[in-house]
């Protein structure tokens, strides 16, 4: 009676760990990426430009913020939570001083990825 009370064990302590090793492992995807047109844009002190960032986001889109340089760049709407893919298009206004400006973007996913890209700008008279 022992011994098949060992062995009845034996046999629920395998079930346990090959129910346990049969897991689905998790697979984080891919991080975020964020194109943008190569080369510098022209803008005009005071005038306006519009620049969109196309944004792939695997992990789903979790939030974006922008950092500006020259001028000021706002923002009607950013992509829908969860987005996995999408544009997000504002417009710059260009500054009073001559010079280089930039709008950076930071995008950042459900998984805590990040990724950024920046348009650069010169900003003439």
């Amino acid at each position: 009676m022992k011994n098949l009370r060992s062995f009845f064990l034996l046999g629920v302590l395998a079930v346990v760990m090959s129910l346990t090793s049969c897991s689905k492992d998790e697979v984080t995807p891919q991080g975020p990426q964020v194109v943008v047109p190569e080369g510098t844009q022209e803008v005009a002190i005071g005038d306006s430009k519009e620049l969109t960032f196309m944004i792939n986001v695997p992990g789903g889109f979790a939030s974006a913020t922008i950092e500006t340089a020259g001028g000021v760049f706002a923002v009607p709407a950013n992509l829908e939570q969860g987005a996995v893919s999408g544009e997000i298009t504002g417009m710059f206004v260009a500054g009073d001083e001559v010079g280089p400006g930039a709008v950076t973007l930071t995008v950042v996913d459900a998984n805590g990825k990040s990724a950024m890209g920046t348009h650069a700008l010169e900003i003439i008279e």
